[in-house]
């Protein structure tokens, strides 16, 4: 071999360790950067693990914290409920109880206004055991009118009980003693002799009747169109009565009673103190407000008040001003009766006769008396304010109330136990038939 062919296989050789160099270092290379990407992907792949940790992580804590709140509000809300309950029980009981003393209260003040009427009249009773002149005396001021019994539409069919008397009490609304004008107070008193019970129905004034002549209208403006005898042929034909004779008196005339009396003591407050002074018709402003003496025209202007609250309030205030004569009344002595009952007969109109008076006063020495009070509308016939033309009225059924009141006189059945006795017999009835039609299938 030359040395040409020994050179050039060398430098093949060479040529081919070169090439099989370069090859081994790109397979280098390549397997580095394969080593390199697994590592990246690997690194990645672990880094996104960790992320996806991470969240994993964040979420559990978030559905924890989201429960957390969730139980939280929950119980918030429980607890805001329990709040809530507690408070509505606490105002149902509030009210329950605000409406068992206030039903109380006007009991109290009923029995405290029929009891004060049966001492005024055991008054008169008593005198008129000593000497009927001396009390015919003392009874001489008392304005007496007759009504014309034929035009009181007076019910002949209700039963004829000697012993029980039916009398129309009327309160006005009037100035200057006169016994005119509406009829704000309206009772039908009813006196049973036999039994010693005084039983004593308040008939709301804003009442929707019939009044004659004057077709439908406010029961207490009967008085205003016709006195007294009006007034008594309206309560005869809504409710079915036998009412002949009546009593009536007036707020001007009560202003005198209690400056006789030597005034009253009430809490005022500032509202009511500016009411008493815009309705005072006489007499000084009052200018102090809570425990105050007030005069009989600051007393009589005080029980009209009713802008400030409503009607009802008025009523109330018509209570305690009754309830303060009351107490007054129970201090006066004996020696004095004669002296107020002169003084008072003069104020208060009547139809009533001497010996009607004696007859009715003479139910106070009764060993069973006792007093049972009635009112309309009532729970068991219960009213609702409906304006009739352009002026509102309370509006019942005239019918079921005149029922309700006969039953309440002459059957003794009160207005809390009305019906209970017919509920029972059509249920024994409904019983007896179901009986009959099981008996009819066997």
């Amino acid at each position: 071999m030359s040395d040409k062919e020994k050179d050039h296989l060398q430098k093949e050789q060479i040529r081919r360790e070169r090439i099989q160099r370069d090859m081994l270092h790109r397979a280098r290379v390549q397997q580095e950067q394969q080593y390199k990407e697994q590592m990246k992907r690997e690194q990645l792949r672990r880094e996104q693990q960790r992320r996806n940790q991470q969240q994993r992580e964040y979420l559990q804590k978030e559905q924890l914290l989201r429960e957390q709140q969730r139980k939280e509000r929950r119980e918030k809300e429980r607890i805001e409920r329990e709040k809530v309950e507690k408070a509505r029980k606490e105002r149902e009981y509030l009210r329950q109880e605000t409406a068992r003393r206030e039903a109380e209260r006007k009991k109290y003040l009923c029995r405290l206004f029929v009891k004060t009427l049966l001492i005024s009249f055991a008054v008169a009773a008593i005198l008129a055991l000593g000497a009927y002149g001396i009390f015919s005396y003392f009874l001489s001021d008392m304005e007496r009118t007759d009504v014309d019994e034929t035009q009181l539409s007076v019910n002949a069919e209700l039963p004829k009980v000697s012993g029980i008397t039916n009398i129309a009490f009327f309160g006005l609304d009037s100035r200057q003693h006169a016994y005119e004008g509406r009829s704000d107070a309206i009772m039908i008193a009813s006196v049973n002799h036999d039994t010693g019970k005084v039983k004593l129905v308040s008939v709301a004034r804003d009442t929707y009747v019939e009044i004659p002549g004057h077709g439908g209208d406010k029961i207490n403006h009967a008085y205003a169109y016709g006195g007294a005898e009006l007034a008594i042929q309206t309560l005869n034909e809504n409710f079915g009565m036998d009412i002949t004779d009546y009593v009536s008196v007036n707020f001007d005339s009560l202003a005198v009673v209690i400056d006789a009396m030597g005034g009253i003591d009430l809490e005022i407050s500032e509202p009511e103190r500016q009411q008493i002074n815009a309705y005072l018709l006489d007499g000084e402003p009052l200018r102090e407000t809570g425990m105050v003496h007030l005069t009989g025209p600051q007393a009589v202007s005080y029980a009209r008040i009713r802008k400030i609250d409503g009607d009802d309030m008025r009523t109330q205030r018509q209570r305690n001003v009754l309830s303060c004569l009351f107490e007054k009344a129970k201090t006066i002595k004996m020696t004095q009766y004669p002296m107020y009952v002169k003084q008072f007969s003069s104020l208060v109109e009547t139809s009533l006769s001497n010996q009607e008076i004696l007859r009715l006063a003479s139910i106070g020495m009764h060993k069973s008396l006792s007093m049972e009070l009635g009112a309309f509308p009532n729970e068991t016939l219960p009213g609702q304010g409906e304006y009739i033309g352009a002026k509102w009225y309370y509006v019942y059924d005239l019918e079921q109330a005149a029922d309700m009141l006969h039953t309440f006189i002459y059957d003794d059945i009160s207005f809390d136990s009305y019906g209970q006795d017919t509920q029972s017999d059509e249920e024994e009835t409904d019983s007896a038939l179901n009986t009959e039609y099981s008996l009819d299938g066997i």
